[in-house]
């Protein structure tokens, strides 16, 4: 139970210095941009070419030459993209900052705010992206396009609890960090974000059915499409976020007090 307290502590107070949060990603994801003329907007270009790319190559392979599909593709690589850095950069995100973790007193769970930052920014940067593809589509904005906004938020809690769990065994096990890039490679494929889950039935649909991914995704680009998403995607992609929230914080408090020791 003291461990949850200070666990707790670590983050109502992060929580608080959310400024520094705020400073610390922009600052991360700005300064990679450094030398580049254009900045940031290198991010907006590289899902513009993965959407044509995608869309080009796979689009008539797989018999969607419908503008929608456009769409489809374009909301399931920004988010993806998203979980890249929650999942990717969060695995490490402790050893990433050893140097700030032993020498400057901040709460740890700042650098996991500092990691969704970041992926809100990736978020914001391909918003025109999704809104140009939407306009060459003719798909106008419904009242169904709202549930965008809790979808996203889902999004975003998934990240931080899955960037506060591997966060934390991958500063103990750094194994992890290796099975995890590996698995994001394999996760492009399994999660349905150029290809169609279209039978109720199958090995393809039941890999979708247990990826979360597959869930968040769902909640989010569904409603730019006018489709109102089937309440089992809502209760997954719940129940996805209260695990990664409920098993993020258990691993953080029972370790939390050991990570400057294996940084």
């Amino acid at each position: 139970m003291n461990q949850l307290s200070t666990a707790w502590v670590d983050i109502t107070q992060s929580v608080r210095h959310y400024k520094l949060a705020f400073f610390l990603g922009w600052r991360d994801s700005i300064l990679r941009y450094r030398v580049a003329k254009i900045g940031p907007l290198w991010m907006m270009i590289q899902t513009a070419l993965w959407v044509g790319a995608i869309c080009f190559f796979f689009g008539p392979s797989i018999g969607k030459n419908d503008p929608q599909y456009y769409i489809y593709v374009a909301v399931g690589i920004s988010l993806y993209s998203t979980f890249l850095i929650f999942i990717s950069e969060g695995v490490s995100v402790f050893i990433r900052e050893a140097s700030l973790i032993l020498n400057v007193p901040n709460p740890f769970f700042i650098y996991v705010l500092k990691i969704a930052v970041k992926a809100i920014i990736q978020i914001i940067m391909t918003i025109p992206v999704i809104a140009t593809v939407m306009l060459i589509a003719g798909k106008p904005l419904t009242s169904t396009s709202l549930l965008v906004m809790p979808g996203l938020v889902l999004c975003v809690l998934f990240g931080i609890g899955v960037t506060l769990l591997l966060g934390t065994l991958g500063a103990r096990y750094r194994d992890i960090i290796f099975a995890t890039h590996a698995l994001m490679r394999l996760m492009l494929f399994i999660t349905p974000i150029f290809w169609i889950v279209t039978q109720k039935t199958g090995l393809r649909t039941l890999i979708a059915e247990i990826n979360p991914l597959y869930h968040l995704i769902t909640v989010v680009r569904q409603p730019l499409l006018g489709i109102l998403p089937a309440s089992h995607h809502w209760y997954i992609a719940t129940g996805s976020v209260i695990a990664a929230l409920a098993l993020g914080i258990l691993i953080f408090s029972w370790y939390r007090g050991r990570i400057a020791i294996w940084l």
